[in-house]
């Protein structure tokens, strides 16, 4: 390989953006952390406030967009590291 093409930068991208993901899945826990509800009550005006935390596969897809398209865009760098060290062992 002499040059290192868009296409094996996007081939990189998505392995990589997959692994970050699979290793959220298991810091997360999406299944173990679905929701949080808290209520608050004054004196002056009694209000129910609820809150929900969701912490489910949504934020999972969420890391691997935003890792893949991270990636994407330092195609640049990673090319011009990836031809340095291509050109020394050639």
């Amino acid at each position: 390989m002499k040059n290192y093409s868009y296409k094996y930068h996007i081939l990189l991208s998505v392995i990589s953006s997959c692994l970050i993901g699979i290793i959220s899945f298991f810091i997360i826990r999406p299944s173990q952390m679905i929701t949080s509800k808290g209520i608050i009550q004054s004196v002056d005006d009694p209000s129910l406030i609820h809150t929900q935390i969701s912490y489910g596969y949504d934020s999972i897809f969420r890391i691997i967009i935003i890792s893949l398209v991270i990636l994407l865009i330092l195609y640049k760098p990673v090319k011009s590291i990836f031809n340095k060290r291509l050109t020394k062992v050639n």
